[in-house]
Parts: C-alpha cells; sequence; structure tokens
C-alpha cells in the first residue's frame, strides 16, 4: 500500500536516479524560486531500493529542495513491491499528462527510455499513451526520437528557446549530434532566422550525403570572409545562406547565368524587351523552375527567332 511520509531526509534520497524521469531540462528555475517562497505543495513519488529512496515522480521537485537545502523534503512513499518498471513509469507519465503535455525532447527521452523494456511492457506504454504525445512506436519514429534524445543540450536549449521550428529539429538531428552542434554554432554566429536554419539544415545535410563531406569541412568555405560581429551578423545571414543554396545547386546557378546572358542578348535585338524571370520560387524546401516565367520568356524567343532568324534566339529557344 502507498503511503504518505510526513518528511524524508535529503541524504536518503538518490538524486542522479532519474530512469522514470521524462522531464526536460532536468531542473526548473522557476520550479526552485516557487518552493522558496510557498514550499513543495506537490509531494514527489518516491520507491525505495536498497537503503535509498528513489524519484518516481519529481525528480525536478526533488533536486530544488536540495538546491535550496530543505532539512526535510514532504514526500509520498509507494510501495514497489509487484510492480514492474513499466508500472512505475506509468504513474511517472500519469503525474505529468495531467498537468501538462509533454516536450518535443521529453517524448525523445521517453522512447529512449522504453528501448529498455521489453516488447510487451514497450508496447502496453505506447498503446495507453503514445496518442497524448503523438507516439505510434513505428521503427522509423522511435529511430527519429532516438536521434533527437542524443543532442547535446546545447542544441535542444537552441530549439527550446524557438530559435528553430520544434519540428525542424527531426533534420537537425540527422546531422548527427556533433554537426548538429556546429551548425547550431554557425546559426548563433550569423543570427539565422528559424526558417534560415530550418533550410540550412535540411541543404546541409543534403549536401554532406551527396558529397561525403562533414559540416566541420563545410563550414568554413561557407563562412570564410564574413564578418561575425554583432553589428555585421544580421548583414551577412543572407550571404551565408546563398553561398550554402550556391553549392547545394549548382547546375541551377549556372543556367540562371546563361539564361539572363540570353535575354541580354535578345532585349537588344528588334527592340524587344524581356524582363529576366523569377527564376527560383521562393520556397525553401522545393526549388524548381517557375514554369509560367519560362514559358513567356519561350513565347518571346520563338516570336523572335521567326522575325529575326537570328543564332541568339535559337540559343535562348534551346536553354528552355
Amino acid at each position: 500500500m502507498d503511503k504518505f511520509a510526513e518528511s524524508v531526509d535529503p541524504a536518503e534520497i538518490d538524486s542522479s536516479f532519474d530512469s522514470y524521469s521524462c522531464s526536460w531540462p532536468g531542473e526548473s528555475t522557476r520550479l526552485e524560486e516557487s518552493i522558496a517562497r510557498v514550499g513543495l505543495i506537490n509531494p514527489p513519488l518516491l520507491k525505495r531500493s536498497g537503503g535509498n529512496l528513489v524519484t518516481v515522480c519529481g525528480i525536478r521537485r526533488v533536486r530544488a529542495a536540495l538546491k535550496l537545502s530543505m532539512p526535510r523534503i514532504p514526500c509520498r512513499i509507494v510501495e514497489s513491491a509487484g510492480r514492474s518498471d513499466a508500472d512505475l513509469l506509468a504513474l511517472n507519465l500519469e503525474d505529468n499528462l495531467s498537468v501538462r503535455a509533454l516536450g518535443l525532447f521529453e517524448s525523445a527521452r521517453l522512447v529512449s527510455l522504453l528501448e529498455a523494456f521489453d516488447g510487451d511492457s514497450r508496447s502496453s506504454i505506447v498503446e495507453r499513451y503514445g496518442p497524448a504525445i503523438g507516439l505510434r512506436g513505428d521503427e522509423y519514429e522511435v529511430s527519429r526520437f532516438l536521434s533527437l534524445h542524443v543532442l547535446s543540450d546545447a542544441v535542444k536549449v537552441f530549439v527550446a528557446s524557438k530559435k528553430m521550428a520544434p519540428r525542424q529539429a527531426f533534420r537537425l538531428a540527422l546531422l548527427g549530434s556533433d554537426d548538429a552542434g556546429r551548425l547550431v554554432e554557425l546559426a548563433g554566429t550569423f543570427a539565422l532566422t528559424a526558417s534560415q536554419t530550418g533550410e540550412f539544415a535540411e541543404l546541409a545535410r543534403e549536401i554532406l550525403l551527396r558529397d561525403g563531406l562533414t559540416f566541420e569541412e563545410l563550414a568554413p568555405d561557407l563562412a570564410d570572409g564574413l564578418e561575425s560581429t554583432a553589428d555585421a551578423r544580421h548583414k551577412q545571414r543572407d550571404a551565408i545562406m546563398d553561398r550554402l543554396r550556391m553549392v547545394r545547386f549548382p547546375r541551377w546557378q549556372e543556367k540562371e547565368r546563361a539564361m539572363k546572358s540570353c535575354l541580354d542578348r535578345i532585349n537588344g535585338t528588334a527592340g524587344i524587351t524581356v524582363h529576366a524571370p523569377p527564376y527560383l520560387e521562393n520556397d525553401i524546401f522545393n526549388v524548381r523552375l517557375v514554369y509560367r516565367s519560362c514559358e513567356e520568356l519561350a513565347e518571346r524567343a520563338r516570336a523572335l527567332e521567326t522575325f529575326a532568324g537570328t543564332e541568339d534566339a535559337r540559343k535562348a529557344f534551346g536553354l528552355l
């Protein structure tokens, strides 16, 4: 039977044990300030393990109380006899999900905890709590969450501070923990926006896979000669994105230059003026021709070829 303890000696609690906790980050300054003001309103749930007590629910409350040097900590003691680790993890999830939704990195932490469970226990947790956190538990999804879990705290803080859209963090994680850390450092240096950071992660991964590079090899070329001082970095962030796009789409850039060259020739012939088309759509993840503009250019090129029969017009028509 579970019971309440009036208080527990902090020396009895193993505060390093967090095998049932999904909380990220593992400590909370706001919680510490709240406990300092009004005390510990919601007692943590502990279980006995050998000669110590370990936390089932409320690891952040325990750590906050310890930081405040509370002489005794009010806790609830749960009898662990007959309860599996999956049962105790379920208690932790009930405690958290009753008051808030899990964050992205907390869901990733949960997936990492479930990896230590047997198949039946893992399936029961996913079936019961998966819908509440958007977790299906298939192999692909598990691998994505695990790649998030191993990211450094610096990268997690970067995403959590809304410097990158949370779901784009999966793209960042595909780079691996080390390269993700380097990308985040570069994004901070050049004050990239959230959307630019997401695009950077997507394009960088394609380049690394295509060219067999590491981010450590790619980044110096992108940043070479660009200033990173506080005054200059906002001006330079577009420059570093342009360099990245140039590396990712070299053929598009070459064709764009050739098309503009032909436009210059066309515009100097027979008084016909054709404005350069918006060659690429402003879509950060999909790059494709703007067909309507190209059709307009093709129509002008055909008219010019019929009218003048020039070699320049045939070249322009061939490009289209």
